[in-house]
């Protein structure tokens, strides 16, 4: 191409024809600007499709984080062995059998055993944290953007305040009422009932009875936050999916 380029230059250079020669050097011109114009196009094809790919790796590992969430604080609250309806449940036997005339019933063993199990669930923020590292810009939709930001940095750690609160009553106040009041019986090294050393004496002990209300209210709070993060969690998902389809 060049070279037929060149043949026609130095036909009209020969021909003596200024004229034709102008509009030879405009028309080279003008292909090497569109030559130009047609390689940055292409760059930018190219960059921007290296752009989605890595929004869409990105969000996919956001969406990884949001699968693992979702299935761990449905455990948390539902299916675990020690689950959060589980622990409020023999709170509130706990209590009812302590308020109560009745004396103590080897059914109560398992419940005494559930009160002091509090569930833990730790959420998964490795994908955020690869995008933070990336910028967040880097999601086109600025909608999406916004609520992947709200998720991770207000919503995520509401359910690490309430856990910690939920912790920190059990290790200050519940777990010295358990070595002190009660005897452990365990299968295969792991703890399963907790009997009573004095039943009669527990359902006298005012202060234990304050300990399981205010931790029940604990376990309550617990429940309702930790159900807000389930629901943000699969909000935000179907968000992410929806850009997919």
């Amino acid at each position: 191409m060049l070279t037929f380029l060149r043949k026609i230059r130095k036909s009209f250079i020969d021909s003596g024809s200024s004229q034709k020669y102008l509009l030879y050097a405009i028309g080279e011109i003008a292909l090497v600007v569109i030559g130009i114009l047609i390689a940055l196009q292409i760059n930018n094809w190219n960059e921007q499709k290296k752009k989605v790919n890595k929004e869409r790796n990105a969000l996919s590992e956001i969406l990884s984080d949001l699968e693992v969430n979702s299935s761990s604080l449905e455990d948390n609250l539902y299916h675990e062995q020690n689950n959060i309806l589980q622990a409020i449940e023999s709170l509130n036997v706990v209590l009812l059998s302590l308020e109560n005339a009745s004396g103590y019933h080897d059914s109560l063993s398992i419940h005494f055993r559930n009160v002091y199990n509090y569930p833990y669930v730790e959420l998964k923020v490795s994908g955020y944290e690869s995008l933070s590292s990336m910028g967040m810009d880097l999601v086109a939709d600025q909608h999406v953007r916004s609520e992947i930001g709200k998720y991770y940095t207000y919503v995520v750690p509401i359910a690490g305040t309430a856990l910690r609160e939920l912790r920190d009553d059990f290790y200050k106040y519940m777990i010295g009422h358990m070595q002190e009041k009660f005897v452990a019986k365990s299968v295969n090294n792991k703890m399963t009932l907790l009997e009573p050393r004095n039943f009669s004496e527990l359902k006298n002990d005012i202060q234990y009875r304050q300990s399981l209300i205010m931790y029940l209210d604990l376990f309550e709070y617990y429940k309702v936050e930790t159900l807000k993060v389930l629901v943000e969690t699969k909000q935000l998902q179907m968000k992410i999916e929806k850009m997919y389809n």
